[in-house]
């Protein structure tokens, strides 16, 4: 057995409680439960960084006993613990004892959004400049979005009671969805179809797509002040015109 498998194997050891592994000595096999619990801990109080509005929503005690519920049953994908919990909104939302909370799995997607948003890589972005040398072409223009960025849409006041744990009033509608764009450590509630535009963009539209998807939702989507605001929050990192990108490549500046 070489390195890499030894560890692969020290690895499912750890996951797996009932297995054994050839590769460990006996005492070490007897001490498994010792990593195996530390493992866990730490997966768990990294979920607790990532999810704080959760773990305010919900208390330590409940907050710990899902942790570690979800710990058990999903595999950790990455030695980075700030990637621990990618998966934790979709295991909220199936969480038996979660159900009372419906809005809880939307929530964690906000926190998860916003964690992610911090940790993202710097990216060179683009200014007002670098779109105004393709104004002749802007239908055809495809943007490229900071990794920062996050767009949820959700039937639930996210953002409200992500603020009413940051000082701010309580939402007076539980039932009043939001959708909000996330970039760094920012938000802002967007509506219905400034969330549709940036989605359409996201997913490397042509502007004049994500347009007419905006203005199928509102007549009064305002394109400048949503392309506006990428532009003074630098999240535009990447131009890509669909006339010239065939012979021509990816436009970046």
């Amino acid at each position: 057995m070489n390195y890499q498998q030894a560890i692969a194997e020290f690895a499912r050891t750890i996951d797996q409680p009932n297995s054994t592994n050839s590769a460990i000595s006996p005492a070490t096999q007897a001490n498994m439960a010792v990593y195996r619990n530390n493992v866990r801990l730490n997966r768990a109080n990294a979920l607790q960084i990532a999810y704080p509005t959760i773990f305010a929503l919900l208390g330590d005690e409940f907050f710990m006993a899902m942790a570690d519920c979800y710990t058990e049953q999903t595999p950790c994908h990455s030695a980075n613990l700030q990637r621990e919990g990618e998966q934790f909104p979709a295991f909220i939302a199936q969480f038996a004892p979660a159900q009372p909370y419906p809005y809880l799995s939307d929530v964690a997607q906000f926190d998860w959004a916003l964690h992610i948003a911090h940790t993202a890589d710097d990216c060179t972005t683009l200014s007002a400049q670098s779109l105004a040398e393709y104004v002749d072409e802007l239908s055809e223009l495809i943007f490229t979005l900071h990794p920062a960025v996050s767009i949820i849409e959700s039937p639930w006041p996210i953002a409200s009671i992500y603020a009413m744990h940051h000082g701010q009033a309580a939402p007076q509608d539980l039932q009043q969805a939001e959708s909000v764009l996330i970039w760094r450590d920012q938000y802002q509630v967007i509506d219905a179809a400034n969330a549709q535009f940036l989605r359409q963009l996201q997913q490397a539209q042509p502007l004049a797509q994500a347009l007419m998807a905006a203005a199928s939702i509102s007549a009064n989507f305002d394109p400048a002040a949503s392309l506006g605001q990428l532009i003074s929050q630098q999240l535009i990192i990447k131009i890509t015109s669909t006339s010239t990108a065939s012979s021509q490549g990816a436009l970046q500046k």
